[in-house]
Protein backbone atom coordinates (compact mmCIF):
# COMPACT_ATOMS: atom_id res chain seq x y z
CA UNK A 1 0.00 0.00 0.00
CA UNK A 2 2.80 2.41 0.98
CA UNK A 3 4.93 2.09 -2.27
CA UNK A 4 1.32 2.51 -4.27
CA UNK A 5 0.99 5.92 -2.23
CA UNK A 6 4.43 6.56 -3.70
CA UNK A 7 4.44 5.80 -6.52
CA UNK A 8 1.57 7.91 -7.30
CA UNK A 9 3.00 10.94 -6.02
CA UNK A 10 6.36 10.37 -7.91
CA UNK A 11 4.13 10.31 -10.96
CA UNK A 12 2.54 13.71 -9.74
CA UNK A 13 6.28 15.75 -8.97
CA UNK A 14 8.08 13.31 -11.96
CA UNK A 15 7.02 16.51 -14.35
CA UNK A 16 8.93 19.14 -11.68
CA UNK A 17 11.84 16.87 -10.95
CA UNK A 18 14.71 19.17 -12.38
CA UNK A 19 15.53 22.87 -12.82
CA UNK A 20 15.47 21.97 -16.72
CA UNK A 21 12.24 20.46 -16.28
CA UNK A 22 11.13 23.51 -13.99
CA UNK A 23 12.14 26.19 -16.75
CA UNK A 24 10.37 24.44 -19.71
CA UNK A 25 7.06 24.76 -18.03
CA UNK A 26 7.57 28.14 -16.62
CA UNK A 27 10.58 29.83 -18.51
CA UNK A 28 13.24 31.72 -16.71
CA UNK A 29 12.29 35.09 -17.13
CA UNK A 30 10.77 38.17 -14.94
CA UNK A 31 6.84 37.82 -13.70
CA UNK A 32 6.72 34.34 -15.02
CA UNK A 33 2.89 32.98 -13.69
CA UNK A 34 -0.39 34.69 -11.94
CA UNK A 35 0.17 36.17 -8.16
CA UNK A 36 -1.85 36.47 -5.34
CA UNK A 37 -1.89 40.25 -5.14
CA UNK A 38 -2.81 40.28 -8.47
CA UNK A 39 -5.53 42.93 -9.13
CA UNK A 40 -4.29 44.98 -5.77
CA UNK A 41 -0.97 46.13 -7.02
CA UNK A 42 -0.59 47.73 -10.50
CA UNK A 43 -0.21 45.46 -13.44
CA UNK A 44 3.27 45.24 -14.54
CA UNK A 45 4.38 47.18 -17.53
CA UNK A 46 6.31 50.05 -18.77
CA UNK A 47 4.12 52.70 -16.08
CA UNK A 48 5.64 50.32 -13.33
CA UNK A 49 7.43 52.42 -10.47
CA UNK A 50 10.24 49.53 -10.43
CA UNK A 51 12.36 48.26 -13.23
CA UNK A 52 12.14 44.34 -13.08
CA UNK A 53 15.06 41.82 -14.13
CA UNK A 54 15.54 38.08 -13.89
CA UNK A 55 17.97 35.14 -15.05
CA UNK A 56 19.82 32.45 -13.94
CA UNK A 57 23.41 32.85 -12.57
CA UNK A 58 25.74 29.87 -12.61
CA UNK A 59 27.25 28.90 -8.96
CA UNK A 60 30.92 28.41 -9.62
CA UNK A 61 31.46 25.30 -6.85
CA UNK A 62 29.18 23.27 -8.32
CA UNK A 63 28.07 24.66 -11.71
CA UNK A 64 23.99 24.51 -11.03
CA UNK A 65 21.72 27.20 -12.07
CA UNK A 66 20.60 29.77 -9.24
CA UNK A 67 17.30 31.45 -10.61
CA UNK A 68 17.22 35.03 -9.73
CA UNK A 69 14.72 37.98 -10.15
CA UNK A 70 15.34 41.59 -9.02
CA UNK A 71 12.81 44.67 -8.42
CA UNK A 72 14.25 48.15 -8.42
CA UNK A 73 12.18 51.45 -7.66
CA UNK A 74 12.62 54.16 -10.67
CA UNK A 75 11.01 57.02 -8.93
CA UNK A 76 13.59 57.47 -6.26
CA UNK A 77 17.31 58.64 -7.63
CA UNK A 78 18.45 55.91 -4.99
CA UNK A 79 16.74 53.14 -3.27
CA UNK A 80 16.35 53.03 0.58
CA UNK A 81 18.47 49.72 1.02
CA UNK A 82 18.75 46.24 -0.51
CA UNK A 83 16.68 43.48 0.73
CA UNK A 84 17.16 39.93 0.08
CA UNK A 85 14.33 37.51 0.64
CA UNK A 86 14.78 33.59 0.82
CA UNK A 87 12.37 31.14 0.84
CA UNK A 88 11.54 28.03 2.85
CA UNK A 89 11.76 24.56 2.13
CA UNK A 90 10.28 23.27 -1.32
CA UNK A 91 8.56 26.57 -1.71
CA UNK A 92 9.99 28.92 -4.43
CA UNK A 93 10.50 32.52 -4.99
CA UNK A 94 7.57 33.17 -7.57
CA UNK A 95 4.33 33.75 -5.38
CA UNK A 96 4.35 35.44 -1.79
CA UNK A 97 7.48 36.27 -2.10
CA UNK A 98 7.28 38.39 -5.33
CA UNK A 99 4.20 40.09 -4.13
CA UNK A 100 6.47 40.73 -1.03
CA UNK A 101 9.03 42.17 -3.17
CA UNK A 102 6.90 44.59 -5.15
CA UNK A 103 5.37 45.90 -1.78
CA UNK A 104 8.59 46.62 -0.61
CA UNK A 105 9.94 48.12 -3.60
CA UNK A 106 6.38 50.20 -4.71
CA UNK A 107 5.67 51.11 -1.40
CA UNK A 108 8.98 51.46 0.67
CA UNK A 109 11.15 52.11 -2.20
CA UNK A 110 14.18 49.19 -1.33
CA UNK A 111 15.68 47.34 -3.87
CA UNK A 112 15.09 43.59 -3.92
CA UNK A 113 16.61 40.24 -5.07
CA UNK A 114 14.56 37.13 -4.90
CA UNK A 115 15.84 33.43 -5.91
CA UNK A 116 15.22 29.98 -6.10
CA UNK A 117 17.33 27.91 -3.75
CA UNK A 118 18.38 24.50 -5.10
CA UNK A 119 15.73 21.86 -5.88
CA UNK A 120 13.26 24.77 -5.74
CA UNK A 121 11.59 26.71 -8.31
CA UNK A 122 13.20 27.79 -11.97
CA UNK A 123 17.18 27.02 -9.98
CA UNK A 124 18.81 23.51 -10.49
CA UNK A 125 18.35 20.96 -8.50
CA UNK A 126 15.41 17.78 -7.80
CA UNK A 127 12.80 19.02 -6.55
CA UNK A 128 12.76 19.11 -2.98
CA UNK A 129 15.51 17.29 -2.34
CA UNK A 130 18.33 18.20 -0.33
CA UNK A 131 21.06 15.39 0.35
CA UNK A 132 23.10 17.32 2.83
CA UNK A 133 22.04 20.45 4.41
CA UNK A 134 25.38 22.47 5.58
CA UNK A 135 25.93 22.03 1.55
CA UNK A 136 22.56 23.33 0.97
CA UNK A 137 23.20 26.50 3.26
CA UNK A 138 26.44 26.91 1.61
CA UNK A 139 25.22 27.37 -1.96
CA UNK A 140 22.64 30.01 -0.72
CA UNK A 141 26.13 31.57 0.68
CA UNK A 142 28.17 31.24 -2.30
CA UNK A 143 24.92 32.65 -4.68
CA UNK A 144 24.61 35.84 -2.28
CA UNK A 145 28.37 36.69 -1.77
CA UNK A 146 29.06 35.92 -5.72
CA UNK A 147 25.81 37.57 -7.45
CA UNK A 148 24.45 39.75 -4.60
CA UNK A 149 27.72 41.26 -3.11
CA UNK A 150 29.64 40.78 -6.38
CA UNK A 151 27.06 41.80 -8.67
CA UNK A 152 23.66 43.54 -7.68
CA UNK A 153 24.81 45.75 -4.17
CA UNK A 154 27.87 47.33 -6.31
CA UNK A 155 25.30 49.08 -8.64
CA UNK A 156 24.04 50.64 -5.57
CA UNK A 157 26.74 51.64 -3.45
CA UNK A 158 24.87 54.41 -2.04
CA UNK A 159 22.41 51.87 -0.23
CA UNK A 160 24.93 49.42 1.04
Amino acid sequence: KANEHYDHFYKKIAPYKTGDMRRKMVPAKFNAHPHALQGLLPDIGPDSPFKGDAGLFPLKSTGDKIFWETFVPTNVDQPKGVIVLCHGYADHSGFHMFDDARMFCEKEKYACVLFDQIGSGRSDGLQAYIDDWFKYCQLAKEFIDEFILGQFLPSYPQSC
